[in-house]
């Protein structure tokens, strides 16, 4: 058999026969059983301890965005009040 016979196309018998060894081997073969892994379950109290802790970072990062909302008001209240008071100076208003 030569290296390239190993890429032709097999006949219809061939096919036939090969699937035949096959099945002879899948009967002949011990049925193996497969293993039944139980799924490790991981305690509870690490899973609540887990979500209290990704609570308590998400309420900080809450507390920060809304610290930052009244920081930004602030700031645009007194940008406000100096566009205004430039304004009476000089008789131009922006508003």
């Amino acid at each position: 058999m030569g290296f390239l016979d190993r890429f032709r196309r097999k006949k219809k018998d061939d096919l036939v026969s090969d699937i035949e060894k096959i099945k002879e081997k899948e009967v002949s073969a011990p049925t193996e059983k497969p293993v039944e892994q139980a799924p490790v379950p991981k305690p509870q109290l690490a899973q609540v301890s887990e979500f209290e802790n990704i609570r308590a970072k998400i309420d900080l990062v809450l507390t920060e965005i809304d610290s930052l909302k009244a920081q930004n008001h602030t700031m645009n209240e007194r940008l406000k009040s100096i566009e205004k008071s430039l304004a009476d100076m000089k008789g131009i208003r922006y508003y």
